[in-house]
């Protein structure tokens, strides 16, 4: 029978076994491994992966561990879990018909897992940055982060964060031994809805979105931030999800920011909307017009128009037709993005250029 693995419980999580079933599991350190384990049965014992490393050393960049180096560090002979399915859910491929909610129920056990291990490292790679410099970690942090905020904004914390751990990872370089499941492709129509960029960018973004929607709100200028970084090799399309059931004026916001588009200002009009949602009312629809300079007798018959409502009604269609039940809901290159981070937009557009 095999032992069980002799580390520091880090956390806990799920997987999928063999057989497609999640069952719950321990993330554990043993020495520099980083495993996850579970317990299969009293007379079978354990089941175990290693799924990351990290330097013990501290400072100094450390290679990836020799074929059975974490069996050594306290680990009895483990039957390794058959690729785990959380590696690269072979059942999921590309053109498979299945709704976004149904690849996300999968995709989430990774996340978990993902989040929790790079956390482990980050905090590792803090402690060694700061021996190094004979800094204590927490000076470190005030020195990196902290000490530069000025604004004292999330969004100005969130960067500066994200920009010390691009520092460390490219300095450090920790071996990350586990991959994400494979990412379905959809095929989002992008023909006919308000753009920015070139149409022959080798990126696009789409965002399904919802001007009463305070996530919404606070994702778009992180978005914008990161899109500004890529200039043309990015286009941004927006389509429409207005969730009629939880803000009441959302439609009516999403009928009116396609009037704005009829006469190309879709982007100008459309800060506004995210800037006051909680004065969406028609009214104040119509003063946002004014203000980007819209001509507002034009406005008012494209508002009410059968054109603009059949184009948010197939927005909507089109956003069902493929699982979306929330905002904001966004694609880079017919994948969807689960990070909404800055990081997590970095990441999923530096895949896609490499493609």
């Amino acid at each position: 029978m095999a032992k069980g693995i002799i580390g520091k419980k880090l956390g806990m999580t799920q997987i999928f076994n063999e057989k497609g079933q999640v069952v719950p599991v321990t993330v554990i350190q043993a020495g520099p491994c980083v495993v996850v384990q579970r317990k299969t049965s009293a007379s079978e014992g354990y089941d175990a992966i290693q799924i990351g490393y990290v330097d013990p050393q501290g400072g100094k960049r450390a290679s990836k561990p020799e074929k059975g180096h974490c069996e050594k560090r306290g680990v009895a002979p483990v039957r390794v879990l058959r690729e785990m399915k959380v590696e690269a859910e072979s059942a999921l491929k590309e053109g498979d018909s299945i709704l976004v909610t149904e690849f996300e129920a999968k995709a989430k056990v990774f996340d978990q897992l993902r989040d929790e291990v790079d956390s482990q490292i980050l905090s590792k790679l803090v402690i060694a940055e700061a021996k190094s410099l004979g800094l204590e970690p927490y000076q470190l942090v005030a020195r990196e982060i902290t000490d530069k905020l000025k604004e004292y904004s999330e969004s100005e914390r969130e960067e500066l964060e994200s920009a010390f751990r691009r520092r460390l990872i490219a300095k450090y370089r920790p071996q990350i031994m586990y991959r994400e499941p494979a990412p379905l492709v959809f095929k989002v129509a992008t023909e006919g809805n308000p753009a920015r960029g070139l149409a022959t960018a080798p990126v696009t973004v789409v965002m399904f979105s919802d001007f009463q929607c305070s996530a919404c709100s606070a994702t778009h200028p992180i978005l914008k931030r990161v899109l500004a970084e890529y200039g043309n090799k990015v286009r941004l399309v927006v389509r429409d999800y207005p969730l009629t059931v939880l803000h009441k004026d959302a439609y009516r916001a999403a009928l009116a920011a396609n009037a704005a588009a009829a006469q190309g200002k879709f982007f100008e009009y459309t800060e506004l909307l995210y800037a006051n949602q909680s004065a969406l009312d028609d009214e104040s629809l119509k003063k946002y017009a004014a203000e980007v300079g819209l001509n507002l007798s034009q406005f008012g018959l494209d508002f009410k128009s059968e054109k603009i409502a059949a184009d948010v009604k197939r927005d909507m269609d089109d956003g069902k037709s493929i699982g979306i039940t929330g905002t904001p809901t966004i694609f880079v290159n017919g994948v969807k993005i689960r990070d909404m981070s800055a990081d997590g937009f970095r990441d999923a557009i530096e895949l896609a250029l490499k493609k």
